[in-house]
Parts: C-alpha cells; sequence; structure tokens
C-alpha cells in the first residue's frame, strides 16, 4: 500500500504539472526543428478612382517613410499624393509637363531616411528629389546613354548611407548616385548572362547594402553588391499553381525578408531568396477580385518599420494595408508535453500494480 500511495502521488504531482504548465502544453517533444511562419493580416483600405484627394488614376508606385507615412505615385494625374499609414489624406503635389515639380510618365518611387522623397520622372528621363511635403528641391537626367542619362528609367531605391540607385530600364543598367544626386557608377548590359538585364523593372536594398533588380524579362531576381558585383540570382517564375507570371515590384522589410508583387496572378509572394532557392515560396497572399484582400493588377508594394505592408491595387483605384500576424509555430511529427505527461504517469501506475502484484 505504502508503493501505491507513492505512485499515485507522483501521478498527481505530473498531471497537476501538465495542467499548470501552459507553456509546456504547446512545446514539442522532438529533435525536428520548429518553423516560425511570419504572415500579414488585412487591416484597411483607401482610394478610388478620381481626381480628388485620396483618389487615383493609374496609380503606379509606392513608398512609406520612416514616419509612416505612405506617398503613392498618381501616374494619371501627374501627381504625388502622401497620407498616413491608416489612409488620412496629407498633401499632394505635382502636374504635366516638364518644368521643375512637373511630371511626363511617373514611374517608382523612394523615400530615404531623412524623408526626402525621389520620384522616377520616366517621360522626362530624369529623377526629381523632394521634400516629404512636397517642396521640389532637385532634379538630375537627362535621355540618352551616357553617365547620369537615363533611357525611361523604371524604379528608385536608397540604401542607409543615402546613395540612389536607379533603374534605368531603356539602358538594361542599374546606375548609382551619391546622395546630392552626383553620378558614381553604374552596371548591367542588354542580355540574359547572370549579370546583364533583360528588362529590369524594380530595385530595393537590404539592411546590409545588397541590392536587389527584379528582371521582369527573365522573371529573375538577380542579387548584387553595393558596388554592382553580382552575387547570386533566384527564379521567381511560374509554377503549377502559378500557370503566369508577372513579377512588377520588390521591397525588402526590416528583417530582410523579401515581398514581390505578382501582377498576373493579383498575389504578393514571400521567395527564398537563400542561395540555390528557385520557385520556391516562403508565403503568399492575394488572389483575383474587390474585396478586401484581393486585388485587380497590383503594379506597387511598399513596407514600412513596422513591417506592414501596403499594396497598390491599381486596378481598383486603391490602396491595401496588411499588418503582421503573430508568429505561429508549424510543428513537425513529435508528441506533445500533454501526452507525455499521461504516458509517463500511465508507466508509473503500470509499474506500482506490478510492483504489488509481485508482492502478492
Amino acid at each position: 500500500m505504502k508503493r501505491m500511495r507513492v505512485c499515485d502521488c507522483i501521478i498527481l504531482l505530473l498531471l497537476i504539472g501538465g495542467m499548470m504548465c501552459p507553456t509546456s502544453a504547446q512545446s514539442v517533444v522532438t529533435n525536428l526543428p520548429v518553423i516560425i511562419v511570419t504572415e500579414h493580416g488585412y487591416v484597411a483600405q483607401w482610394g478610388s478612382p478620381g481626381a480628388g484627394d485620396g483618389e487615383f488614376d493609374d496609380p503606379q508606385a509606392i513608398a512609406a517613410d520612416v514616419k509612416g507615412y505612405v506617398y503613392v505615385v498618381d501616374a494619371g494625374n501627374h501627381r504625388v499624393q502622401k497620407f498616413t499609414s491608416s489612409g488620412g489624406f496629407v498633401a499632394t503635389w505635382g502636374r504635366q509637363g516638364t518644368g521643375d515639380g512637373e511630371f511626363g510618365d511617373m514611374r517608382g518611387i523612394a523615400v530615404d531616411d531623412n524623408d526626402s522623397v525621389y520620384v522616377v520622372d520616366a517621360g522626362n528621363h530624369r529623377i526629381q528629389k523632394f521634400s516629404s511635403s512636397g517642396l521640389f528641391v532637385e532634379t538630375w537626367g537627362t535621355r540618352g546613354s551616357g553617365p547620369g542619362q537615363f533611357q525611361e528609367p523604371r524604379d528608385v531605391a536608397v540604401d542607409r548611407s543615402g546613395n540612389i540607385y536607379v533603374v534605368d530600364s531603356g539602358n538594361r543598367r542599374v546606375q548609382k548616385f551619391d546622395p546630392t544626386g552626383a553620378y558614381l557608377m553604374s552596371w548591367g548590359t542588354p542580355g540574359s548572362n547572370p549579370e546583364q538585364f533583360v528588362s529590369p523593372r524594380a530595385i530595393a536594398i537590404d539592411s546590409a547594402g545588397t541590392v536587389y533588380v527584379l528582371d521582369s524579362g527573365e522573371t529573375r531576381m538577380k542579387l548584387f553588391s553595393s558596388s554592382g558585383n553580382y552575387t547570386s540570382s533566384v527564379s521567381v517564375s511560374a509554377t503549377n499553381d502559378l500557370p503566369s507570371f508577372n513579377p512588377v515590384d520588390v521591397v525588402v522589410d526590416s528583417k530582410d525578408r523579401v515581398y514581390v508583387v505578382d501582377e498576373a496572378n493579383n498575389r504578393v509572394l514571400i521567395p527564398d531568396v537563400s542561395p540555390g532557392a528557385n520557385n520556391r515560396y516562403m508565403g503568399m497572399w492575394g488572389g483575383p477580385g474587390t474585396t478586401d484582400g484581393r486585388f485587380n493588377g497590383p503594379t506597387g508594394i511598399a513596407v514600412d518599420r513596422s513591417r506592414s505592408i501596403y499594396v497598390l491595387d491599381t486596378g481598383n483605384s486603391r490602396i491595401q494595408r496588411f499588418d503582421v500576424v503573430p508568429p505561429t509555430p508549424t510543428r513537425g511529427s513529435g508528441v506533445v508535453m500533454p501526452s507525455v505527461v499521461l504516458i509517463v504517469a500511465g508507466v508509473v501506475l503500470i509499474a506500482g500494480y506490478a510492483g504489488m502484484r509481485g508482492k502478492n
């Protein structure tokens, strides 16, 4: 009887421990890794067709600054619009033309850490720089193929040092400028070799200074050092689930996670950009439609410091915002702690009875 009472006590303690420790109850006893999956959930949207404040006509690009303000290239209305992170209208500037602060065919946009705004004025083959309130600062570039000249530039990005990188699409190259707009260097030529471009479309830079160039002509993302040295490439082409593909924009968040907008399939993709990864995705969301979380020909994407994602849903003339959903552990095969507790308790109970029977 004494042995049985000891067993009962052990069982009771094990069961109480399993019930009183929710952390243990969520753990997995396994030697397999626990994979943390980061997802984004729909939060808000704003915009409609038109020419008024907060309305859009063929919006083409989007960016967010360090304070969380969102800037949209409203190309059909030849202007930039600025909003709060929740969609509140703040300011607008620009009109059609060739003068300072005027635009031709508008394309990409970027904001540096000092809240200076850079706009790709593709129709006038130049980059224009503004303050965060829309005051014109400077411009550089003319039509041509020489250093500092452009042929239909498509996108712009700024690194942590304030250097500006421009996708000079017509010349199949990337050009780099210092914070004052002075030409530094360029790389790329027409072609399909690793360091060449077929149709460069978008550009982004991670925290380490790695430059990601989205070559939509090859449905491939090419990675370069900040000095233009080719390092690797990642295929972001069609899969069985994606019969067609048209990658049009790329952005990198503060955790160096890469997001790509697939206009053809109305989706946001999170490609695996590790060496050797091709057509491997860490996540995706979207689909065609007009409801929350669905898209109609999206053309741009931006991310703020809190990792909120803003998707330019061009065909629906709106912006959609998605926030990070708390990570969820995806478990491999293993035994959950409550099961372990019950198994151990059962073993102890059986051993107790076996001991009693042995005595008898």
